[in-house]
């Protein structure tokens, strides 16, 4: 070890102080082929020992190659390994303001001299390391997606971007709205892993994977990870042997076991996921594994007697792993505090001061209402229910888990919505999706204008859309009217109609600048992308796409060139067998933007389109006959006027002219008759049936 590390750690932070004040711009950088060479070892030496979990050799070489850059200059080497600076503060002396400071001043660094792939896998150290102990974990989210944007375009390792994957997944789960966004970036990495060979990292990826499975209810057992796939066992024996795999393992079966309330599985996996080599430290699953070690022993200690000896040591450990949490939550509050409340609440009510555990639980609630924390919000709400349930406060427990079960059923974790109706008689109810079997968030009955929640408000939007579409009888006007709706209803950034006459697809167009055209045009000219919609043509069937973008079948669509993420969702619309038009809506904002609930919206809105989409043909196709018709007599008429006046027979060409305006007038009156019959049609339209 260096006798010297700490006095160098001392120093850290007048450094990053004194380098914050340079120009970055003008900054000198390495030249010295010598010194090149050497910031290469140091670099090399400290990779190794970091996945040898050599602590003190991990140590010596940053702090070896900060001495380097302080008493020469920089390489784009030496910066992007230094970039783990703020790991090695964070653990050995859990310093997180210092870790920050140094993290932002290396990457503002490395961008100014233009390390542009080194600077990437330094903000991808930051993101997830460093970032969401100071930072929202949205802003944490963001440098991800920038880091790993960059070292795609300018990395020249392309097995080491398997790993840019793993913080997106990891804060997925903690803010996207459905659990499927989480699911879409596993998949999107494990394809990447299939593509370069990278089986370590596939491991990783695969044990996020089968907690999102189990979550959704598609493993053989509750508890259990297991499924046709995958076999735990087995894959123990086959990637245990690899670095972090049975710790990402237990990681997250500890977290699987923590959101079912098993005491058993967190008291089993707890130990195995809090322990922590200085290298892994700043990971932000370390707080998953504070609160999972806290919740472990509150919830032992709320089984037995808090006055016994026994009882002492789990106490102690509930409350460092509190004090390590009320730490965090001082220096970032949005991403700690209500999880600081949820312990604290448990800590109050394992030590039997039940009013205290009242006030915490219901600070904690509201704390977790006000983030974007989908598990967070149905964990405190859960277990807040469960405490006025034990306390015999039965009305105020049942609102709090109906609460917990909707907010669990929105994110998409069903198995967890099974296993609290079996727990609990009074939430079993009637099944309240749109559609029940694609698994949408729940419902509630309309009993006035006063009482209508937000997803029975949906369905009368659908309602009034529905009935907005089928007074509309211009393709122009319906299209306009359609992608306004979708928009609207799903949050998708752009929406395409399709439509199909007599075999022939078209792209519809409400803009006069943009005429409508074939799709293959529309292909041609990068309005749309073609491949999506071959296969959604081809299948007949309903297609989301999580990234289209970073989907192998089609991410070499022309369309998708340049873009870095794009969630798809395709509807084909068929009516009596025959294609009858499709839905695209995309969403360039982030992947999995689509998910079963805005499916069961857009293919409500597809059943009206089906049928206004033939009505508003017929209405086209009947006003092109009368138009052409009735130009084809004018021109008859000319005709016949000309021919009679040239032969001196003004009084037939007068009767001819009356006569001819005759028949004009009336194929108008019965162009209107047929006009408004049709529009009578939209409301009673019958024998038309929408298969998806």
């Amino acid at each position: 070890s260096d006798p010297d590390r700490e006095l160098r750690l001392d120093a850290l932070g007048e450094w990053v102080r004194q380098e914050s004040e340079l120009d970055h711009s003008k900054r000198a950088q390495t030249q010295d082929r010598r010194l090149l060479g050497i910031h290469k070892l140091v670099c090399r030496i400290g990779t190794s020992a970091y996945h040898c979990e050599g602590a003190n050799a991990f140590a010596w070489a940053l702090l070896e190659g900060q001495r380097l850059w302080a008493e020469h200059s920089p390489s784009q080497d030496l910066m992007g390994f230094i970039g783990n600076l703020g790991v090695l503060l964070i653990g050995l002396r859990q310093d997180y303001r210092t870790a920050y400071d140094i993290s932002r001043h290396l990457i503002a660094v490395g961008e100014a001299l233009g390390f542009e792939a080194h600077t990437a896998g330094s903000r991808w150290t930051f993101s997830w390391r460093v970032c969401p102990w100071l930072e929202p974990l949205e802003n944490a989210l963001e440098h991800i997606t920038r880091a790993t944007e960059v070292f795609q375009a300018k990395g020249d390792d392309a097995s080491f971007a398997c790993y840019f994957n793993i913080p997106k997944y990891v804060f997925s789960l903690e803010i996207a709205p459905s659990i499927q966004t989480c699911d879409a970036e596993i998949d999107a990495a494990l394809v990447l892993c299939r593509r370069t060979g990278n089986i370590h990292a596939a491991a990783l990826h695969t044990c996020a994977q089968q907690l999102v499975r189990a979550l959704r209810g598609q493993t053989r057992a509750l508890t259990s990870f297991d499924d046709e796939q995958f076999n735990e066992q087995a894959f123990i024996a086959k990637v245990g042997h690899l670095a972090g795999i049975q710790g990402a393992l237990a990681h997250y079966r500890a977290l699987q076991s923590l959101i079912w309330g098993d005491v058993a599985g967190l008291t089993r996996y707890a130990p195995a996921a809090v322990s922590e080599a200085v290298v892994h430290a700043g990971l932000y699953r370390a707080m998953h594994r504070n609160l999972v070690v806290a919740l472990a022993r509150a919830w032992q200690v709320q089984r037995g007697d808090p006055s016994t000896p026994e009882a002492a040591p789990l106490i102690a450990e509930l409350e460092s792993c509190r004090s390590w949490l009320a730490s965090r939550a001082a220096d970032q509050p949005y991403n700690f505090l209500h999880l600081l409340r949820l312990v604290e609440a448990e800590q109050a009510w394992a030590l039997g001061d039940l009013w205290r555990a009242a006030a915490i639980f219901d600070a904690a609630v509201l704390e977790a209402e006000t983030r974007q924390r989908p598990w967070h919000r149905a964990l405190i709400t859960e277990r807040a229910g469960l405490f006025n349930l034990a306390r015999g406060l039965e009305g105020a427990g049942r609102h709090l888990l109906g609460k917990a079960r909707d907010q669990y059923q929105a994110w998409g974790a069903t198995a967890k919505v099974d296993q609290m109706q079996r727990a609990h008689a009074f939430l079993r109810a009637p099944a309240r999706s749109l559609t029940s079997q694609l698994g949408s968030s729940a419902g509630h009955t309309i009993k006035s204008s006063d009482s209508v929640s937000s997803d029975a408000l949906d369905l009368v939007g659908v309602l009034r859309a529905s009935q907005a579409l089928s007074s509309e009888t211009s393709l122009e006007r319906l299209t306009a009217r359609v992608s306004e709706v979708l928009a609207s209803l799903s949050g998708a950034t752009n929406v395409l109609v399709l439509s199909c006459n007599e075999g022939q697809w078209w792209l519809l167009s409400h803009a006069p600048a943009l005429p409508s055209m074939p799709v293959a045009q529309a292909a041609q000219q990068g309005l749309l992308p073609l491949s999506a919609f071959a296969y959604a043509e081809r299948t007949g069937e309903a297609l989301i796409v999580g990234d289209a973008a970073g989907d192998d079948r089609f991410a070499r669509d022309p369309y998708f060139a340049g873009v870095p993420v794009c969630s798809l969702l395709l509807v084909p619309i068929t009516s009596q067998g025959s294609a009858r038009g499709m839905l695209l809506l995309e969403n360039r904002l982030g992947r999995a933007a689509f998910n079963a609930q805005r499916l069961d919206a857009v293919m409500l809105i597809a059943g009206q389109l089906a049928v206004s989409l033939a009505n508003a043909q017929l209405y086209e196709s009947l006003e092109q006959r009368v138009h052409a018709r009735t130009r084809e007599l004018q021109e008859t008429q000319a005709r016949l006027v000309t021919t009679a006046r040239r032969a001196g027979m003004a009084e037939i060409a007068n009767n001819v002219l009356h006569n001819v305006g005759n028949v004009l007038n009336s194929i108008n009156v019965s162009a209107r008759v047929l006009r408004g019959t049709l529009s009578n049609l939209y409301s009673h339209e019958r024998g038309v049936r929408v298969h998806f």
